[in-house]
């Protein structure tokens, strides 16, 4: 799987809490940089985009996955960013596959270390169909991104969001191949 020189990457490193570890916890989403997708504030609204998409983890093929899709609201209602949620309990358009959130919380268990943070690249594919990938943030992964990029703050990687024009685009568009085909840091 191929993926688009032309689309937005969006990376950062999840938090226990996105990835249901912290017991009881009331976080719902996993959010997505604001500018992600261009006018998705007008496609948004108030309603759950449903897409099929991928998950890549630890796996040889990508698993086909639901995603659904909807807006953080802030507190005076304005509409901030997006985000993916678990299901979509709005009006039932679900997809017959697995949401890619309740899989990145099963996938915790696959990885060597269970404790290790883990890394989260939202792209998009040749076909233009979404990718998540998932990742343990390993010491060659943080190692290539610390050199390269300037993504790296006390050795996490806050929400960041990538354009095909910025200069560190193609380091992280080479790292989602890399991954993706389980070369160099797996």
């Amino acid at each position: 799987m191929l993926v688009s020189k032309n689309h937005n990457i969006s990376i950062k490193t999840l938090s226990s809490a996105d990835l249901g570890l912290t017991g009881k916890t009331n976080q719902t989403h996993i959010g997505l940089p604001q500018h992600f997708q261009e006018g998705w504030e007008k496609f948004y609204g108030n309603k759950v985009n449903v897409q099929k998409g991928f998950l890549a983890f630890n796996n040889p093929k990508p698993d086909v996955v639901s995603i659904y899709t909807n807006a953080i609201k802030s507190k005076n209602g304005s509409i901030r960013s997006p985000k993916i949620i678990s299901t979509n309990k709005d009006n039932g358009n679900n997809l017959p596959y697995d949401s890619v959130i309740n899989k990145i919380r099963q996938a915790k268990i696959f990885f060597k270390d269970i404790d290790s943070t883990m890394l989260f690249i939202f792209c998009i594919n040749m076909e233009l169909e979404p990718i998540v990938i998932i990742s343990e943030f390993n010491k060659k992964i943080l190692h290539y991104l610390t050199n390269k990029t300037s993504v790296i703050k006390n050795e996490k990687i806050p929400t960041k969001l990538f354009n095909p024009k910025s200069m560190e685009y193609i380091t992280i568009h080479s790292l989602c191949e890399k991954i993706l085909n389980r070369k160099d840091f797996l």
